[in-house]
C-alpha cells in the first residue's frame, strides 16, 4: 500500500471519529436542554395560587425616617396578618447595630440625632380580647412613650402618653399629650403662674433649674 493511500485512509478515520464526537456532543447538549425544559415545566406545574396564609407572611415597611446626621434609619415593620402588631426598628447605617421595639410606632429623631422617641402601643390581640370581655375602656392598657438614647442604648419609658411632639431645631425636649387618668380629681378654677417644663435625659425626666 502506498504512503499516499495510507495517509488518506488515516485521514478518513480521523474525520469519522471527529464527526462521531461532534454528534455525541450535540446529542448530550440536546438531552440536557430537554431535561432542563422538562424540569422547568414540572416546576411551573407545581406552583400553587397564593392564599391568605401567604399574604399574612408578607412584611411591609412604613414610617421610614433618617436621623438628621444621616447615621440612623428608623422604620416600622408589620406583617399582613389580621391584628398583627407593628415592630419599630432603629438601625445604624454605618454598622449592624440596631434597636427593636415591639409594638412601637410613630418614631421621631431628636434634632441632635441623639435620641429616638416613639410610642409603645398595647398588643392588638389583647385589646380585642378585652373588648370581647366587655372590659371598661378606662381599665384597658394605653400607649406609653419611650425615649431611646442612641449613644448608650438606654431607654426611658413614660407611661400613659397619647401623642408627642419634639422640636424641629432643638434637642433634648419633648411635648407630651397624656391619656386621662383613671381616677381624675376635681379641677378647681385656679390661676397658673408658671408652666411646668421638663427636660428628657437618659436618667429620666428632669425639671431644669429656674
Amino acid at each position: 500500500m502506498s504512503t499516499n493511500l495510507l495517509a488518506s485512509k488515516m485521514k478518513q478515520q480521523v474525520s469519522e471519529t471527529e464527526r462521531r464526537r461532534l454528534q455525541i456532543r450535540w446529542l448530550v447538549a440536546v438531552l440536557a436542554c430537554l431535561l432542563t425544559s422538562s424540569g422547568t415545566t414540572a416546576g411551573i406545574e407545581t406552583l400553587r395560587p397564593l392564599d391568605h396564609e401567604d399574604y399574612d407572611r408578607w412584611q411591609t415597611i412604613s414610617q421610614e425616617s433618617v436621623s438628621p446626621d444621616g447615621r440612623w434609619a428608623m422604620y416600622v415593620l408589620q406583617s399582613g396578618a389580621v391584628d398583627s402588631d407593628p415592630t419599630l426598628i432603629v438601625r445604624s447605617i454605618e454598622s449592624a447595630q440596631q434597636f427593636i421595639a415591639p409594638c412601637g410606632s410613630q418614631g421621631q429623631f431628636s434634632y441632635d440625632s441623639r435620641f429616638a422617641v416613639y410610642l409603645l402601643n398595647p398588643e392588638n390581640q389583647l385589646l380585642k380580647q378585652m373588648e370581647r370581655d366587655d372590659v371598661a375602656e378606662d381599665q384597658r392598657p394605653v400607649s406609653n412613650l419611650q425615649v431611646l438614647d442612641l449613644r448608650s442604648g438606654r431607654d426611658v419609658t413614660i407611661p400613659r402618653v397619647k401623642s408627642f411632639q419634639i422640636p424641629e431645631k432643638a434637642g433634648g425636649w419633648v411635648a407630651m399629650h397624656l391619656h386621662p387618668t383613671r381616677d381624675p380629681q376635681p379641677v378647681e378654677d385656679t390661676a397658673v403662674e408658671n408652666q411646668e417644663v421638663y427636660q428628657v435625659t437618659p436618667e429620666g425626666l428632669r425639671r431644669p433649674p429656674k
